[in-house]
């Protein structure tokens, strides 16, 4: 019998660097592209949202949007029910790429208008 985990970590590999390969013609980083599908589907989203929808830690979000922000693909704001809180949303640059690249992503959040909520690990969705 075949362990699991071990299975599940090389088919996350494999898949990250495919994304990391397809999104390298764009000048990004397959997060980045992540984030900019995310961010598409639900709109303006909090920081917090996006560390809880990738499992990240804070510091990690904030050099990856900071270098986001540099790149003109995203724009961060204060929040406005918590000025602690920084709001993210995308430019005209990242809504075209993420045009470009419609349907790439998939799962049960994808499109549907609704607020994000936090899930423990994209591999933990069956849909």
């Amino acid at each position: 019998m075949q362990n699991f985990g071990m299975v599940i970590k090389q088919a996350t590999n494999q898949m990250n660097k495919h994304m990391d390969t397809y999104a390298k013609q764009f000048g990004l980083t397959g997060s980045q592209m992540s984030i900019i599908d995310f961010v598409g589907n639900h709109g303006q989203v909090l920081q917090r949202d996006i560390e809880a929808e990738f499992a990240i830690q804070r510091s990690t979000a904030t050099l990856t949007l900071q270098r986001m922000e540099k790149s003109g693909l995203i724009q961060r704001t204060a929040a406005a029910t918590d000025a602690r809180q920084k709001a993210v949303s995308l430019t005209p640059k990242a809504t075209k790429l993420k045009q470009k690249n419609h349907g790439l992503h998939s799962g049960p959040a994808a499109g549907d208008g609704k607020k994000p909520s936090p899930r423990p690990s994209r591999l933990s969705s069956t849909g």
